[in-house]
């Protein structure tokens, strides 16, 4: 009888140990990418894993058209004179005198300042 409720105990332990580590074992998940349905993740190129080079002018301020807007802004004469990754200088004569206007470094350069 004794040998036979060891056995039932023995049984009855493993049973309930083992339990928790079936639980933790369901859980194991090796992460490759996105879960499907969802778009990969932007920024960064598939080759290396680093950041893709910016595009080198797809977003930036045409000069001609920023002399043009200065020109239909008043200006004569309008010219560039510096650019930089943010803003296109743009000088010319209004009928005040010499005068600069300063020009967003992106597509369709709008005015941020005079």
């Amino acid at each position: 009888m004794i040998s036979r409720l060891t056995t039932v105990a023995l049984a009855l332990f493993v049973g309930v140990v083992s339990v928790p580590h079936l639980a933790l074992a369901q859980d194991y998940d090796m992460e490759t990418g996105p879960p499907p349905g969802y778009p990969p993740q932007q920024g960064y190129d598939d080759d290396d894993g680093g950041p893709p080079p910016p595009p080198r002018h797809a977003h930036a301020c045409n000069l001609d058209d920023a002399e043009d807007e200065a020109r239909d802004m008043g200006f004569h004469r309008p010219h560039v004179i510096d650019v930089d990754p943010r803003r296109v200088v743009v000088e010319g004569f209004t009928h005040h005198g010499p005068d600069r206007i300063y020009f967003a470094n992106v597509r369709g350069c709008p005015v941020i300042g005079r």
